[in-house]
């Protein structure tokens, strides 16, 4: 689940840093059952897996707990049959001494996003020995968006491994300010307590752009608070803002809610994203459409993201950074009379009726 993230680190976070969702599964998996808990990327996905694995070792001593590496090509199947072996003590898996073993003990298995074909097998085992004793064996499935936007998918495969599912949600100001100290401590960045307040609000509560624009002020100085157009720009601050605006174009408006990318009113989360949004163009697509308006220039770009796919007029009220408050259907449908007309022949956006427009590729 990406590089190491040694025990040392996670001991310096409180048992509570993930909240309410962190202390849910953690009792849900000591009391015999499964989660899946998802989160926009940035939301600490690893942190989390190694965090819950490190209290449940607090919390039992007697339990058997299996973390699955899912960087390295192996047969999954194999690995585990060869671990729940050995704790039986004996040299090949056997199926009725697994379930023996489960009577009395405890074995609880870690992963994170393995979704793809060659992993079915491998979901429909863990769903095989769930039934052997279930309040004994316990999968906890730690993965990003997919997770809930393809949960059909998942519970078609293993109904009794992936659910329920838990979101990790954005950090409060005081979460914010503990990640800060945190990245404090261990790069030696001396960001100041009182930036924490215009931090919080420029990442959202994400510990990801929290952290980068942490790196961004020690590396080219503090001042770039005051000029947010740069501050987008720095690296790799712009990889994770990337990472999440590209969900836009992808994601319908249920989604997007449901991910926490945008709130009740229909706003993103964070304030750096909002800016990161209205700049995000591509050069190609202006050379193509020199005269296109900055707003038909942001439209395009998204539309060339995501070819064949319908964008409907709420996600282009997000990318034109209108709310509940300034939402106007009126100046959407006026935005894409123009642009259709600027970009034809040369390509062709078709209306799809009741649901949006879509780049015919």
């Amino acid at each position: 689940m990406g590089r190491v993230i040694k025990h040392s680190l996670i001991e310096k976070l409180p048992t509570n840093h993930f909240g309410k969702v962190g202390a849910k599964v953690l009792q849900g998996l000591l009391n015999g059952s499964c989660y899946g808990v998802y989160g926009l990327p940035g939301y600490g996905m690893e942190f989390f897996a190694k965090h819950i694995l490190f209290r449940l070792g607090e919390q039992s001593r007697d339990l058997h707990i299996y973390l699955v590496n899912n960087e390295l090509d192996v047969d999954k199947v194999r690995d585990l049959k060869r671990f729940l072996a050995n704790l039986t003590g004996n040299t090949f898996f056997d199926l009725l001494t697994t379930q023996d073993f489960l009577r009395n003990n405890k074995v609880v298995v870690i992963l994170g996003e393995v979704l793809s074909p060659r992993d079915i097998p491998f979901f429909k085992f863990l769903n095989s020995l769930r039934w052997l004793e279930k309040k004994n064996f316990c999968v906890l499935t730690v993965a990003n968006y997919t997770l809930f936007t393809q949960l059909d998918i998942y519970l078609s495969i293993a109904p009794d491994v992936f659910y329920p599912i838990e979101r990790i949600d954005s950090f409060n100001l005081e979460g914010t300010k503990r990640i800060i100290n945190f990245n404090n401590r261990e790069f030696n960045w001396q960001i100041p307590p009182e930036l924490s307040g215009k931090i919080h609000n420029l990442s959202g509560g994400n510990p990801a752009i929290t952290k980068y624009i942490c790196m961004a002020l020690y590396e080219e100085g503090q001042e770039l608070l005051n000029i947010l157009n740069m501050l987008v720009t720095t690296q790799p601050l712009k990889r994770r803002l990337d990472d999440i605006s590209d969900l836009i174009p992808q994601l319908n408006i249920k989604e997007q809610g449901g991910l926490g990318l945008i709130d009740s009113k229909g706003v993103l989360f964070s304030e750096l994203l909002k800016i990161h949004v209205s700049l995000n163009t591509s050069d190609e697509v202006l050379k193509l459409f020199p005269k296109v308006t900055a707003t038909e220039h942001r439209i395009l770009t998204y539309m060339f993201q995501v070819p064949g796919k319908v964008i409907s007029k709420e996600q282009l009220s997000i990318l034109l950074g209108q709310d509940l408050d300034s939402y106007s259907e009126w100046a959407i449908y006026k935005s894409m009379q123009r642009l259709r007309t600027k970009v034809f022949p040369k390509i062709k956006i078709e209306t799809i009726r009741k649901q949006g427009w879509m780049l015919v590729v």
